[in-house]
């Protein structure tokens, strides 16, 4: 119970064992669909049963997906070939005296998220899934970056072309969560070629999530 009452939602810990089991299967097929799991797609499949979006409670999906032409990481999997981190605002404040109150929260980092090959048979594709902090004023932020390994070199991806780079550079901007399940769009790896001459390449801002 809250302070004023009201039952807190149920959450994937409160399902017992068997449904757990059970409805995480179901889930599972959805996610191994050729197509990268969309929000409709996940609401769809929510509204079968009340158990369903209790696990969907908090739950956050996305993905990173390359042309087959830009090789792939030299690494037993492919999901070995980017780092995905999720850190959550803890909020915290001191007294300043005077009535004053100073903000001393940062990021914490959370449980790694799940990670799995989602490859299709045009594209490769990796697929991560978490559980957001909730509670709108605390921001979960997300960061996915290329790992430091080396990858195969095929097609137009020859060394001397150009390089890899993941698009949006900079990643999402930190969001809430009022535990509504969210499908982050999918991170995109590019071929940047090569330009001749000095130039600075100015970094666009964090990308808002629609």
């Amino acid at each position: 119970m809250t302070s004023h009452g009201k039952k807190s939602p149920r959450t994937f810990r409160d399902l017992d064992m068997e449904t757990r089991v059970r409805e995480l299967a179901s889930l599972q097929t959805e996610l191994n669909k050729h197509k990268a799991i969309t929000q409709r797609a996940l609401s769809e499949w929510a509204l079968e049963s009340d158990d369903r979006s209790v696990l969907l409670w908090g739950g956050v999906w996305g993905g990173i997906r390359w042309s087959k032409g830009l090789g792939r990481p030299l690494t037993p999997s492919i999901i070995d070939g980017f780092t995905i981190v999720h850190e959550w605002f803890e909020h915290k404040f001191v007294d300043a005296g005077g009535g004053g109150l100073v903000e001393t929260g940062k990021f914490r980092v959370q449980p790694a998220p799940s990670v799995w090959d989602a490859t299709t048979a045009d594209e490769y594709r990796v697929g991560f899934f978490f559980f957001a902090g909730l509670g709108g004023v605390n921001p979960n932020k997300l960061t996915v970056k290329l790992a430091p390994v080396p990858w195969d070199k095929v097609g137009q991806m020859h060394v001397r072309a150009g390089y890899r780079q993941l698009d949006p550079q900079l990643g999402y901007a930190p969001f809430g969560s009022l535990g509504k399940p969210r499908v982050i769009p999918d991170y995109v790896v590019r071929h940047v070629p090569y330009r001749v001459g000095t130039y600075v390449q100015p970094l666009e801002p964090r990308r808002e999530l629609p």
